[in-house]
Order: C-alpha cells, then sequence, then structure tokens
C-alpha cells in the first residue's frame, strides 16, 4: 500500500492554531479542525466533549470521501451537515485544496453566514502558509525505503 504524509511548517502550525482560535472567538463555534483527507488531525482547537479530535478527524474524512462526488458535481468547496438532536447540530467543510479540510462543529445558535464568513477569512490568511509549505506528497511504497533512507542519514552522520 502506498501512502502520501503531507507536511507543514512549525510556523504555518503556529499561524494555522492562532486563525483557528478566531473563529472559534468570533463564531463561539465548539469546536474546529484542520484535516488531512487520510484522517489526520493537522490542528485543531475547541472543545472535544463528545469524540477525541483523532475520531472527528477519521470521521469527517470518510464523510468528505463519500460526500466527495456530490460535492464535485455541486461545484462546491463547502458542505454542512444538520442533525437533528441535542450535542453537536451542525458540522461545516470546506475543502481549502486537494488534500485539506476545514472542519468547524457547531451548534444551533450560530448561523451558516457566520461560520461560512469565518471560514472564509480562515481560507484567505492560512493559504499563503499552505501554498509556501506546498511540497509534493512523499511517496513510501515500502519499509524497504524507510530503512534505506534511514540508513542514508546515518551514513551522512558518520561520514563527518
Amino acid at each position: 500500500m502506498i501512502s502520501d504524509f503531507y507536511s507543514l511548517s512549525e510556523e504555518a502550525v503556529n499561524m494555522i492554531t492562532q486563525e483557528m482560535q478566531k473563529i472559534l472567538e468570533n463564531t463561539n463555534a465548539r469546536c474546529v479542525l484542520l484535516i488531512d483527507k487520510s484522517g489526520y488531525v493537522i490542528a485543531s482547537k475547541g472543545s472535544f466533549s463528545y469524540l477525541p479530535a483523532e475520531d472527528i478527524g477519521a470521521i469527517a474524512a470518510g464523510s468528505v470521501a463519500a460526500l466527495g462526488t456530490l460535492v464535485n458535481i455541486a461545484n462546491s468547496n463547502e458542505m454542512t451537515i444538520d442533525f437533528h438532536s441535542k450535542g453537536i447540530d451542525t458540522i461545516y467543510f470546506a475543502l481549502i485544496n486537494n488534500r485539506i479540510f476545514l472542519n468547524i462543529l457547531y451548534d444551533s445558535s450560530i448561523t451558516k453566514k457566520k461560520i461560512r464568513d469565518a471560514s472564509k477569512t480562515f481560507v484567505k490568511t492560512v493559504q499563503p502558509f499552505l501554498d509556501k509549505d506546498a511540497t509534493q506528497p512523499i511517496k513510501l511504497q515500502s519499509v524497504e525505503f524507510i530503512e534505506e533512507k534511514l540508513s542514508e542519514l546515518f551514513k551522512e552522520e558518520e561520514d563527518k
């Protein structure tokens, strides 16, 4: 199985978490996550009282994958899922690029417009950091590849 790894600089992650905090402050959303389509939570802020952030990441990535065709047909980069129960009422998804999406969980006291506006501001602010760090994902095809790269690293250290 081939896996992709997407990496961001510490500076980018710090900027992202600062902007996520602004979303929480400006919207009163419960939590905000930046998730890789593999389900890896790149950054998160807020209250995760129902599920750990990692579980939300995996579930959200599955939802994006499952609903991706409908979103593409609608020619949209956003989708919202409403629940009619206590707890988290709405989950908002905004596709940032072909690899990463923003996920905001909020209740019915918050308008969709407020969430969408905060999301657009977030994307506009962090996009330069994401573009700056954009690298082609590294393809890992086997354990041998990893072992080979580690051997190269340690050989370089021994040669010094």
